[in-house]
């Protein structure tokens, strides 16, 4: 399954060639599984105890989840960050941002 995407938004849904007719919660829940499909997985795995600790340079981190949220809301996220550097686990940090 995939979905057309233009640069703000999905505007279809596909199995193969054939477009699949969903409803407006579908395909918005089918969207908001497909820009987060790591943490889906991660989740539903849960590896989340497998991630070290480790030195996190934050400003990356925010720029990420900026793009995903800029992509979920159509519009722009600015970010103003420092060289902040934590140790902490990188996945973990990124979910508590979002």
């Amino acid at each position: 399954m995939t979905t057309g995407r233009s640069p703000s938004r999905c505007d279809g849904c596909w199995r193969g060639d054939e477009e699949l007719e969903l409803s407006k919660t579908e395909f918005d829940l089918l969207e908001l599984l497909a820009f987060n499909a790591g943490e889906v997985i991660e989740l539903a795995t849960d590896r989340r105890g497998d991630e070290p600790v480790t030195r996190v340079a934050m400003a990356p981190l925010l720029e990420r989840v900026a793009a995903r949220s800029s992509q979920r809301a159509g519009r722009p996220v600015q970010v103003r960050s420092d060289d902040t550097v934590v140790m902490g686990r990188e996945l973990a940090l990124e979910r508590s941002a979002t």
